[in-house]
């Protein structure tokens, strides 16, 4: 039996994908969590733990269990020419099986992690297994690591690729064919791969791999938790649509992601081009290239999302529960240099994930330009009952309690520059933009920056129920200050509860950009946004400006009903008869969410055509001179309308017992303390903002700004407690 090994690639990548952990830490390079699913993927921690190793005592690793197994997949294809080794159908289960011979076998010889095996030892394997080698890795600075790397070691088997390209047949692979061509398993050229047909579907694991890459269909090219991988270039054509599309995976009430499907360039300066005549459609996908990146469609580009969720219940006597999480995974393009999307009818990117590392960032459509956001719920909800009974009496009890919230999962991008571009309307729903240089948004009809929820719900209900058995129906007894009272009669006591708290929070679109202009042909919207420039900001509207405020509101709601019937007076006055008591309130408050505009270090120009309208925000210039002297805040337009709005609460509650009362709500007229409280909210929302350094300088005007108004309304309080108005 022959053994091979390859050594794996230990270049460090330079996608923003991963990050380079230089200090302190198990590994050198960490997967963007967003990309790696928030999940915890199986690593070489596994293999250590099983050697009775701390993890944390060793040697750093190459990088965390996404990246590890990204290296044992691209070692499996390149040893054997196949997605997985014979007798796996999944990333999980071949590297624990893998790892698990590594450590058979190490304990059987003796082995430590960080030495490689022998041709010696290599001639003694009875099966594949996964080692840590240690290598040292030359980082973007040009100093070195050293770290310790996953390798395999595989036993040939019939079919393999036997190390000169034979399976192949020669150095560039080239398949045409008239019908369809399908691939579960691997095509490889190690300098060229070509493919024409009516489709091209690239499915379940299968693997294309080459130099250069070039997949041309006259219908549709299908790559579904698949992977498309060239050094150089890939360049994938079709007339009808393409299709990049994630794969989830079901067991009993849990979904999650199976094979990612993707698209990489890996040598700097590549060319990784996408071009469809009708529509191109990335569903929870990757496209990823070292050098530039182009996606173009006849129709629509759309950038959709998988979901990935689990359910669980679980039951007994007393006590019963269910408990829920999902979350939307959305695609991703990256490249280190030019990024371009254009799209002949609608641009649409959910949850999605587009940046160009040193180069721009150019998206364009015929008509919309739609950036939504995502979604991630979670939900618990339990149930209580109880019950009692003893000669006397017999008592019941149940609770309800339920929490659940929606959070958002914003779109992002971003590029040294970035330029949107819509024939219609330019619609970004708590997206995040940034560029480093110049940002342009242009729109033939409108620009609309708008709002999405994060949403929290807290539910809570009870009841108790009490009534008099055996004895104590003949005979009552109670207790009141009077000491021991008694009674004939059945004695029964019933209560209710029930609690509320809905809060909705407003999460706007957030631009950061070196400089900015926007052009609209209608109407430009911002509602509760956040745009900060280092430099000049012109925003010019056709028709009508806004920018306004949103609101988050809060319902907190109560209310008890309590019931007493049955024996309810005193050993010197008793009585049969029935008490209900009844109380409820509720409260509703709305805040506004401000939308605030501001140049950190220039002017800013706001033109409409016919309206200016600003409500509940601000428009800040800092200026070249410093924020002490300020620069220009520019308005023209026919109406300029500037609005305040209000933060409000109504509360509503009622009392009844054997008489109604219908109580109000109370308020109190005094120094508002908004003040102070907005100052430590931005003192909150620039921790929110340490990676963003013009967040943090638009943090620090508006701490400033609070700070002044709560001195004045320090002033104010301090002069009415002493009995003296204002000075």
């Amino acid at each position: 039996m022959v053994v091979r090994t390859s050594s794996p690639n230990i270049s460090i990548p330079r996608a923003s994908l991963f990050g380079i952990q230089a200090g302190a830490g198990s590994y050198l390079i960490e997967t963007d969590p967003r990309f790696a699913n928030y999940r915890n993927w199986l690593s070489s921690d596994y293999l250590l733990n099983n050697l009775g190793l701390d993890p944390s005592n060793t040697l750093k690793r190459l990088g965390d269990g996404f990246y590890e197994q990204k290296l044992i997949r691209e070692q499996v294809a390149q040893l054997t020419g196949y997605r997985f080794l014979d007798g796996y159908s999944n990333d999980d289960d071949q590297y624990t099986s893998l790892m698990n011979a590594g450590v058979t076998f190490a304990k059987q010889y003796g082995l430590r992690p960080g030495i490689g095996l022998s041709a010696a030892q290599m001639a003694q394997l009875t099966s594949d297994i996964v080692w840590l080698v240690e290598q040292t890795v030359t980082l973007p600075d040009g100093t070195t690591q050293r770290v310790l790397v996953p390798q395999v070691y595989v036993r040939v088997q019939p079919g393999d690729i036997d190390g000169s390209g034979a399976l192949l047949g020669a150095d560039a692979t080239v398949i045409k064919s008239t019908g369809d061509v399908t691939n579960t398993g691997t095509i490889a050229g190690r300098s060229l791969v070509s493919i024409t047909a009516d489709n091209v579907n690239n499915l379940d694991g299968g693997r294309i791999a080459g130099g250069n890459i070039s997949i041309g269909a006259s219908r549709n090219i299908n790559n579904i938790g698949a992977s498309i991988t060239a050094r150089d270039a890939a360049v994938l054509t079709a007339g009808g649509d393409i299709n990049i599309e994630t794969t989830t995976r079901s067991r009993g009430t849990t979904t999650a992601i199976d094979r990612v499907a993707g698209v990489y360039v890996t040598n700097p300066g590549g060319t990784l081009i996408a071009s469809a005549g009708h529509d191109v459609n990335l569903v929870g996908a990757a496209l990823v290239s070292a050098g530039s990146a182009a996606v173009a469609a006849g129709h629509d580009v759309n950038l959709g999302t998988v979901t990935e969720g689990y359910t669980i219940s679980f039951a007994n006597k007393n006590i019963a529960g269910i408990s829920s999480e999902s979350r939307e995974v959305g695609s991703v393009i990256q490249g280190l240099d030019n990024v371009r999307l254009a799209a002949g009818n609608n641009l649409n990117i959910r949850a999605g994930a587009v940046a160009s590392a040193d180069g721009a960032l150019v998206a364009t459509a015929g008509n919309d330009i739609n950036i939504t956001a995502g979604q991630a719920t979670s939900s618990v909800a339990a149930a209580t009952q109880r019950s009692s009974k003893s000669l006397f009496r017999s008592n019941s009890s149940s609770t309800l309690d339920s929490t659940s919230t929606v959070d958002v999962l914003s779109s992002s991008l971003s590029g040294k520059t970035v330029a949107l571009a819509a024939g219609n309307d330019i619609n970004a729903q708590a997206a995040q933009l940034s560029s480093q240089d110049a940002m342009s948004l242009s729109a033939g009809r409108d620009i609309n920056l708008t709002t999405a929820n994060r949403v929290a719900q807290d539910l809570h209900a009870s009841q108790q129920r009490s009534s008099s058995t055996g004895l104590s129906k003949a005979w009552a007894v109670a207790s009141d200050a009077g000491g021991p009272v008694g009674g004939y009669g059945n004695r029964q006591f019933s209560g209710n509860s029930a609690s509320a708290d809905i809060k909705t929070q407003a999460v706007g679109t957030t631009i950061s950009a070196g400089s900015l202009q926007t052009v609209s042909g209608r109407d430009t919207t911002l509602q509760a946004a956040t745009v900060v420039a280092d430099g000049n900001i012109t925003m010019l509207a056709g028709r009508n400006l806004t920018i306004e405020s949103a609101q988050n509101t809060e319902l907190s709601s109560s209310s008890s009903a309590n019931g007493k019937s049955g024996f309810i007076g005193s050993w010197s006055s008793p009585g049969l008869g029935n008490i209900k008591d009844f109380g409820a309130k509720a409260t509703v408050s709305t805040s506004q969410q401000s939308s605030q505009v501001a140049s950190l270090t220039g002017n800013v120009t706001l033109v409409a055509a016919n309206e200016y309208r600003q409500t509940a925000s601000s428009v800040l210039a800092a200026g070249q001179a410093g924020p002490l002297v300020g620069g220009d805040v520019n308005i023209l337009a026919k109406n300029v309308t500037i609005n305040e709005a209000y933060n409000t609460e109504q509360t509503v509650s009622m009392q009844r017992s054997s008489s109604s009362k219908l109580g109000g709500s109370a308020s109190f007229m005094g120094v508002s303390t908004d003040s102070l409280r907005n100052a430590q909210s931005t003192v909150r929302a620039m921790d929110d903002t340490r990676g963003n350094g013009r967040m943090q300088a638009l943090g620090a005007l508006n701490l400033a700004m609070a700070g002044q108004q709560a001195y004045g309304a320090g002033s104010t309080l301090a002069g009415a407690l002493s009995g003296s108005g204002p000075a």
